[in-house]
This record gives structure tokens, sequence and C-alpha cells, in this order.
């Protein structure tokens, strides 16, 4: 596991330090690791109830790559959330960033908790996020209060 995770630094260093060589006019790659938890969220049911809709806000930090030069920024976002069953369905939203790219539109579909994201507006990208419950017995036998959040995503604007 460890030479993979070497493999993949080694090859996200070398895509950074390409980008880095882009003419200034040309758009701008951040390639960003997420951490951070939810701050807000409309509890989420537990199994074997189904369905529902509410709201979410997130706040955490990113470490990024801009070309050669690494960034950690404050990152903040909102939006709504569909569920079909604990931690299986979608979420939209806008996130901002202090210090790193600029706002973007997002979309996430998740399975089992993990799930594809998706840049939908301020540029370009996508990635993956992985939410785990914050309460022990979340998604178990009590509904879901908050959610730990990690992401790796690519944005482009």
């Amino acid at each position: 596991m460890l030479k993979r995770l070497g493999s993949t630094i080694i090859a996200v260093g070398i895509a950074a330090s390409v980008i880095g060589l882009v003419p200034a006019h040309a758009s701008t790659t951040y390639l960003c690791t997420l951490t951070g938890k939810t701050t807000s969220l409309t509890p989420i049911p537990a199994p074997p109830k189904t369905g529902g809709t509410g709201s979410f806000s997130f706040s955490g930090t990113a470490t990024c790559l801009k070309g050669a030069t690494r960034l950690v920024v404050g990152v903040s976002a909102s939006g709504s959330y569909k569920n079909t069953i604990c931690g299986t369905g979608s979420a939209v939203g806008g996130a901002s960033f202090t210090g790193g790219p600029h706002p973007i539109g997002f979309k996430v579909t998740f399975v089992g908790g993990v799930g594809a994201f998706q840049v939908t507006g301020g540029g370009s990208g996508g990635g993956v996020v992985d939410i785990v419950p914050t309460n022990s017995t979340g998604c178990i036998s009590k509904p879901v209060t908050g959610f730990k959040i990690t992401a790796e995503t690519t944005v482009t604007q």
C-alpha cells in the first residue's frame, strides 16, 4: 500500500510540475486533499427508513498543489442532499476556498458512503468523497447527525 501511495504522490508531483510550466493565461489546475466535517446537517434517518431530503454545511481544510506550489487553505461548503438510504444518495452545493481555487459548484453521487465528485460550476474537475457518520450508531440504529468528510479532487479554472 505504501508503494502505491508513494507512486501516486510521485505521479501527482510530476503532473503538478508540468502544470506549473503552462503559460500564465492558461487555466490553473489544483490537486487537492480535503478533510473536515459537517457543521450542520438535517438528520438522515437510520435504516430501515429510506428517502428524505435536507441541507448541510461543511468546514475543513484542503492541501492543494497549484503547479509546484503547495497550498493549505480553508474550505467551506453548503447545499442540499437527497437520501435514498443512509450513505447512498446525492448532494449538490457550492464550495469556497480561502487562498485556493475560486468558488465552485459541485454534485456528489454517493453509494455506501463513497461518492463521485463532479465540479458543476466555476471550473471543471472531479474526484472522490468519503463520508463517515460522526455518531457511532449513525446509519445503524440512530439517525446520522453529522459526517466526517475526506476528499481527493482536481479543480481546473
